[in-house]
């Protein structure tokens, strides 16, 4: 049954097939994630402006991530069927973004995946408080079952390790 800001759409015959030649890939195939670069000059310059003064009047550091964040959900927006999940013979396309952010956990032995419950309602501010709050509390292991589950969309960001790409 579709929830609160859901829009299904049913599959006709040849969608019903590549659905599920999709799905059985999944458990045959190795999976690829493609990589472009972006260039994040005009961020880089509105964080340096924004950062001084972020901090001491939002309480929370202005880092790249919650710039990333908007981004996604602005192309999700932008273009919904980035945000939908297959249910039997429906695509059902969600309006809301739930996001699920990657955070290393155990010396980068272990990965938590918190959630942004709502992520497209909350500003950069919102965003910020969100990240922090949520990676300090995956890493000290005291998040609720509820706060890791129900992403519609996930990110994560191998960048930190030193690397260019990372296919999760």
């Amino acid at each position: 049954v579709p929830q609160a800001g859901e829009e299904v759409y049913r599959f006709n015959t040849i969608r019903k097939v590549i659905a599920r030649h999709m799905r059985e890939s999944l458990e045959t195939a190795a999976q690829v994630t493609s990589v472009i670069e972006v260039d994040m000059t005009r961020v880089a310059g509105l964080r340096k402006e924004l950062k001084p003064t972020f901090e001491r009047t939002h309480g929370v550091g202005l880092s790249f991530l919650p710039f990333i964040m908007r981004a996604v959900m602005d192309g999700i927006a932008r273009w919904p069927w980035l945000n939908a999940e297959v249910r039997g013979d429906e695509a059902v396309i969600k309006r809301y973004v739930n996001l699920g952010m990657a955070v290393a956990i155990d010396d980068a032995k272990g990965l938590l995946v918190p959630v942004i419950k709502h992520a497209e309602e909350k500003n950069l501010v919102g965003l910020s408080r969100a990240i922090v709050d949520l990676a300090e509390r995956a890493r000290t292991k005291s998040l609720t079952p509820d706060e890791m589950s129900g992403a519609t969309f996930t990110i994560t960001n191998p960048g930190v390790f030193g690397t260019l790409i990372g296919t999760p």
